[in-house]
């Protein structure tokens, strides 16, 4: 059940759109009032664990956990473009795809990367421009090959990657 919550969370994190500093929900349109948005789920979320890097605080509810998430969280990270909080892993299909800025990137066609489309062709001739092995994904901060698992991608983010300012 715990894992079923988590994965909810998780999909709700990826559906939150806009600037929201919280990557677990939506901000509510002027005049909603927050009841209408709680749901019986949400009388049952877990504010004192994070779902992204597992992190824990029996003192966080969901207000402190949010803020774990805007400024703390080494699974996180803020959008270069637009600056809303996403999963790192995510960070290029959010520039390509999601991002308000997304017509200035482009896919690199060699590592899955989001390239700022004026800096394409010097990005091309970098030696750090390679084709990622099967089975991982070039890490978006650092540059490293990452093996393409929820555990792979804790790992490195949690404690290899040198490029995570949120790393500790």
């Amino acid at each position: 059940q715990q894992q079923q919550q988590q994965q909810q969370q998780q999909e709700k994190a990826r559906a939150a759109g806009g600037a929201s500093p919280s990557p677990s929900r939506q901000p509510q349109a002027a005049g909603q009032a927050s009841a209408a948005a709680d749901t019986d789920a949400d009388d049952d979320e877990d504010f004192t664990q994070c779902m992204f890097c597992g992190a824990s605080n029996a003192q966080w509810d969901e207000d402190k956990l949010d803020l774990h998430y805007w400024r703390d969280c080494p699974m996180l990270s803020a959008c270069p473009a637009c600056g809303q909080i996403v999963e790192i892993p995510t960070l290029p299909e959010h520039l390509l795809q999601e991002c308000e800025h997304r017509g200035d990137y482009v896919d690199d066609g060699v590592t899955g990367l989001a390239v700022k489309q004026g800096e394409l062709d010097a990005w091309h001739t970098d030696p750090r421009c390679v084709e990622s092995a099967e089975g991982r994904h070039i890490c978006p901060l650092c540059l490293e090959q990452v093996v393409d698992t929820d555990d792979g991608w804790k790992t490195h983010l949690l404690r290899r990657c040198s490029a995570n300012d949120r790393r500790k």
